[in-house]
C-alpha cells in the first residue's frame, strides 16, 4: 500500500488500532468498538482534548472519553486517582498528546514532513470536536469499555501533503 496517498480506509484502521493499543499500555483499559446504533455519546459530557497540526500535513484530532475511564487509567498509571479536576485535565492532555503523537508519526512514516505539533488543549464539557462526522476527509471512531465507559477519536485532514482532497 502507497501510504504516501491518501488513504481514508488505511487512515481509521491505523487510528482505531492506535486508540486501542495506547488505552491498553497506559491505562490497562481495553476498549472495544461502540455497537452500530449505540448513540449514548452524544448525551454524554465526556473530558475531551482538542489537538492539530500545522506544516507539510495539517489536521485536528479529538479524543474524548467518560471521566471516569480517564481517573481509572490516570490510577493505574500513577498509582493514584486524579484528586481534582486539573489533575484529570493533566493526565487526559498526556493521553491525549501520545496518541496524536503515534498517529501522525505513522502517518508520516514514508516522508520526512516539516511539522509543527500544536500542544493538546482540554474543551469545556460543553465543547464537542468541530469535526464529529465522517466525511471523505474526516472520521470519529467510537469505542465502548469493558466497564461500558464511552470514548470517541476523531481526526480531520485539512491538507494531506499538498494533495488535492475534495
Amino acid at each position: 500500500m502507497d501510504k504516501t496517498k491518501y488513504d481514508k480506509a488505511w487512515i481509521d484502521l491505523l487510528a482505531k488500532q492506535l486508540v486501542i493499543d495506547v488505552a491498553d499500555w497506559m491505562g490497562g483499559v481495553t476498549l472495544l468498538n461502540c455497537p452500530d446504533g449505540d448513540n449514548r455519546i452524544e448525551r454524554k459530557l465526556l473530558q475531551t482534548v482538542h489537538g492539530r497540526v500545522e506544516g507539510d500535513l495539517r489536521m485536528q484530532m479529538c479524543f474524548a472519553a467518560d471521566p471516569e475511564m480517564l481517573s481509572r487509567m490516570a490510577e493505574k498509571l500513577f498509582g493514584a486517582p486524579p484528586e481534582n479536576r486539573a489533575e484529570l485535565d493533566e493526565y487526559s492532555v498526556e493521553y491525549a498528546n501520545v496518541l496524536f503523537g503515534r498517529f501522525v508519526s505513522e502517518i508520516c512514516r514514508e516522508r520526512k514532513p516539516k511539522l509543527h505539533f500544536c500542544p493538546p488543549e482540554c474543551l469545556s464539557p460543553m465543547e464537542r470536536a468541530p469535526f464529529e462526522t465522517d466525511t471523505e476527509r474526516s472520521s470519529s471512531l467510537r469505542f465502548m469499555s469493558e466497564q461500558q465507559e464511552l470514548a470517541a477519536f476523531s481526526w480531520a485532514v485539512e491538507d494531506y501533503f499538498g494533495q488535492s482532497l475534495g
